[in-house]
């Protein structure tokens, strides 16, 4: 999302640095409530353990004149709850090996089966529906931005 304002008006009014300051407010506050919503939608759908929805993390970012955020999660399968997948077979251990475990964790915690009965079966088919939890998240505080910008904007301080 990228937002272009003419702020040329709000410099005569309050100055430069107090434009920049509450700039800087405004967009901390978006990428903050972007990652409140991700959140969010990530309890909401993905939830297991919690560690999806808690590796997500806000990062404010300036370039010259130019401030952003980038929003983060840290684990290596967000991305499959962000674009979905198709259905596939995974296997509880690698080629049987039960000292490679691929879902033996997940199938003992969440499927309540016991090692022997991962062996019988070898593996599951899956499927993860795409939750989009970054872009319904970044297009909610689309949605609010001018809202945001105005409520900054209008405040005294």
């Amino acid at each position: 999302m990228e937002i272009d304002i003419d702020f040329g008006d709000m410099i005569r009014e309050f100055g430069p640095d107090k434009v920049d300051k509450k700039l800087k407010r405004a967009v901390r506050k978006m990428g903050a409530e972007v990652e409140r919503k991700a959140k969010l939608i990530v309890s909401r759908k993905s939830v297991d353990t919690g560690q999806f929805m808690n590796s997500i993390w806000l990062d404010l970012w300036e370039d010259g004149d130019e401030y952003g955020f980038t929003v983060y999660d840290g684990v290596d399968y967000g991305i499959y709850h962000e674009y979905g997948t198709i259905k596939h077979w995974l296997p509880f251990y690698y080629y049987g090996d039960t000292s490679k475990p691929v879902l033996a964790e997940w199938g003992r915690r969440v499927l309540g089966l016991t090692e022997d009965e991962m062996l019988a079966m070898g593996g599951i088919e899956v499927e993860i529906d795409e939750t989009m939890p970054f872009r319904k998240a970044l297009l909610f505080v689309e949605n609010k931005a001018e809202k945001m910008f105005n409520k900054e904007f209008n405040k005294k301080k």
